[in-house]
């Protein structure tokens, strides 16, 4: 009974993992003016009482049937427990934004912290990301495996600087 028992078990967790299509995540790093993806790196006060002013807006959004996108992506991570995971969020060929969570190492591997927009702008440089994840909601997913990240020159592109362009990847 108990071998039955193992076997049900591990084929249902089989199937649920195998059935998520892993998919290629490729596109322009995008340098958000606000953090509203993750509590990653923020203090541990200042980013429970973000999380706690999100809860209240979702549950009060909730009963009035008018949630938000920003909101359903927030009642998704906290059930995928990503309110704390670093992500980085691109631009994918056809301009959908898309952000990706994942875990610690994987962030570290992606250095994404150690460029700052303003300088690529000026030399016409973007960040050309690629990865592969599994979808976890409507343009969010969980990285799998890290490519690369790499500097791409256009020489077409203005180099002109927006003045509120802020950098929000953390260390």
């Amino acid at each position: 009974m108990k071998s039955l028992l193992l076997f049900l078990l591990f084929f249902g967790f089989y199937s649920f993992v195998s059935g998520q299509e892993i998919v290629e995540l490729k596109g322009e790093v995008d340098f958000p003016w606000i953090n509203r993806f993750s509590a990653y790196g923020l203090p541990e006060d200042q980013a429970e009482k973000e999380l706690a002013g999100y809860e209240h807006a979702y549950k009060k959004a909730q009963r009035k049937n008018r949630l938000t996108d920003e909101l359903r992506l927030y009642a998704l991570l906290k059930e995928n427990n990503q309110l704390y995971a670093p992500y980085v969020s691109i631009r994918n060929d056809q301009e959908k934004p898309l952000v990706i969570y994942m875990d610690s190492a994987s962030y570290k591997k992606t250095g994404v912290w150690n460029y700052n927009e303003e300088d690529l702008t000026r030399k016409q440089q973007f960040l050309f990301f690629e990865a592969k994840g599994y979808p976890i909601g409507e343009n969010a997913y969980l990285l799998t495996e890290f490519i690369q990240i790499r500097e791409v020159t256009d020489p077409f592109r203005s180099k002109a600087l927006s003045k509120f362009a802020m950098d929000v990847y953390r260390k």
